[in-house]
């Protein structure tokens, strides 16, 4: 499946379609992966900042070897020149000394002026103030100061017995999404956020439009977006690259986020695929997979790699749209941010998205002769309508809550 969005569409005669996609091309990234591991990378001006648990000289903080790898550190190098699958970086160095423990560190996000960051760091507790022998990760805020980093200050929400995580901070600051084994109502590893008002983080907030019982990890903001991964959804295998975007009709910012696709087939591999980052054109960038056979003390090893978005025109007479109304049955009101996923005839979920205030939603470019499933993560008792064209088919759910019925082909 194709990583298609904005894509716009013209009609020739009754069924001839064009829908506009953006593919990935995926590259090998030379020069800056190691025998050991390499995430979380992003921009901190011209430089590619990321996290890594390799060797590094203690008095020169460059590369070296130093044989002490058993947790991360924050590394950067400078990006001379790029063009498509030919990339040149710099020496690669540890980031910033005054981040550097004997603990993890990192990952790292910055706002858009790079004058403030919030990053991941091991908390260290005394047995005698621990619940447990785990050192949980917890953020913390930095400021910067003509390049140096100042006012290091864990977050007022963070409390020692929880995990937080790849956080990612918006442009201006004010907001950040992260990753935490918080409770909330949905299991496994869950995305939350949390907004600055006067100095101060509020509480977090799970995104529960885009959770799942599976784990999403890795967020990252770019523009108005939220991309992340997740073990759940419609993946390929291990963790898969989605993105959501923003609803501007909406204030809440958990349902800002609701709808999310799978980025397709040439980004996502069999194995783990997580933790994007675009160059400032917006069409190139860097990821992070274990897809290589590459194995260190019997795992995986993670690498950055590079890609590029070609957008592509496709002609097509089998896709149309569907569209549906849900609304309560033997109840007053209407369904509003429900989560509607559409199932293929194998049971993987083909598509998601949510209703709006009316109860309304819409999937496009469904292939026509398959059999698909309609089904809610909601309870209670609804009726669906669906429109094709001037005809509309009135639907009841089965025991199971799902809707299942038949796309014909245009000539049926």
């Amino acid at each position: 499946m194709n990583f298609i969005h904005n894509f716009s569409y013209g009609n020739y005669g009754d069924s001839l379609r064009i829908k506009k996609e953006k593919i990935f091309e995926v590259f090998s990234t030379y020069g800056i992966n190691s025998q050991y591991s390499e995430i979380s990378p992003i921009f901190y001006n011209s430089e590619l900042v990321f996290c890594s648990d390799r060797e590094w000289n203690k008095n020169t903080f460059g590369e070296s070897d130093w044989h002490e790898t058993k947790h991360y550190n924050i590394f950067k190098s400078k990006v001379n020149f790029y063009s498509i699958d030919s990339i040149n970086f710099e020496k690669i160095k540890v980031f910033n000394h005054f981040l550097v423990t004997h603990l993890n560190v990192g990952p790292i996000s910055f706002n858009k002026e790079y004058s403030e960051a919030v990053y991941v760091e091991n908390e260290y507790l005394s047995k005698k103030n621990r619940t447990d022998q785990t050192l949980h990760v917890q953020l913390y805020s930095l400021k910067i100061q003509n390049g140096k980093i100042k006012e290091k200050e864990k977050l007022n929400f963070c409390k020692s017995k929880y995990n937080y995580s790849h956080p990612t901070l918006s442009a201006d600051g004010n907001l950040l999404v992260f990753t935490s084994n918080m409770p909330c109502k949905h299991k496994g590893l869950n995305l939350f956020y949390s907004q600055r008002k006067d100095g101060l983080w509020s509480d977090p907030t799970p995104l529960n439009d885009i959770n799942s019982d599976a784990n999403e990890i890795f967020p990252v903001i770019h523009k108005s977006d939220l991309y992340f991964s997740s073990d759940g959804y419609d993946t390929r295998g291990g963790y898969d690259l989605f993105v959501s975007y923003k609803n501007d009709s909406s204030e809440d910012i958990d349902s800002q986020w609701s709808n999310h696709f799978n980025l397709g087939e040439k980004i996502n591999s069999e194995m783990d695929d997580f933790s994007i980052v675009f160059n400032p054109n917006g069409t190139s960038g860097y990821f992070v997979s274990n897809r290589t056979d590459t194995v260190i003390n019997n795992e995986l090893n993670d690498d950055i790699y590079s890609f590029e978005i070609i957008e592509k025109a496709v002609i097509s007479n089998s896709f149309k749209n569907l569209a549906g109304k849900f609304e309560y049955f033997k109840i007053k009101g209407t369904p509003k941010n429900i989560e509607v996923m559409l199932l293929d005839e194998d049971g993987n979920v083909f598509a998601v998205t949510t209703t709006d205030d009316n109860g309304n939603f819409n999937f496009d470019y469904i292939p026509s002769g398959k059999k698909y499933t309609i089904k809610l993560n909601e309870e209670g008792e609804v009726v669906l309508t669906l429109f094709q064209g001037d005809e509309n088919t009135l639907l009841l759910s089965n025991d199971q809550g799902e809707f299942i019925f038949r796309k014909l082909a245009l000539d049926k």
